[in-house]
């Protein structure tokens, strides 16, 4: 993932989280458990993020077979990890369960697309060379 990719997914967690924040306090009301909700919910998709960027930074310099290897698993992984943080922060009284969820959701959908797009964008750089 190239370092123009990370910003910009970087710039889209803080504008996800803001407009998170701003749309569910206006729909709940001004309290703390939605803020709570929409920040771990924006944490975690930022981590997933993270996760995803450092093994496909890794793995694009490998052969294509291995980067769909490491994209497939990876992302069971996350899941898996996703579904038990979920299921940990839904249970906990100071978060918001809806912010979270919708928050969590936004965000792994942009970074979805972030990580499509820089894996096309290598992919046509390599077949251009080829």
């Amino acid at each position: 993932m190239t370092a123009k990719a990370a910003s910009v997914g970087t710039v889209a967690l803080l504008l996800l989280a803001l407009l998170g924040v701003a749309v569910m306090l206006i729909a709940k009301g001004s309290s703390a458990p939605v803020a709570i909700g929409v920040c771990v919910g924006a944490g975690l998709g930022g981590l997933n993020l993270l996760i995803e960027a450092l093994s496909l930074s890794y793995t694009l310099r490998r052969r294509p077979s291995a980067t769909l290897a490491v994209s497939l698993g990876g992302f069971l992984v996350r899941l898996v990890l996703v579904s038990v943080l979920t299921v940990v922060f839904a249970k906990s009284t100071r978060v918001n369960a809806v912010a979270f969820a919708l928050t969590y959701v936004t965000t792994f959908l942009a970074f979805l697309v972030v990580q499509i797009w820089a894996i096309s964008r290598v992919s046509r750089g390599a077949r251009s060379k080829a």
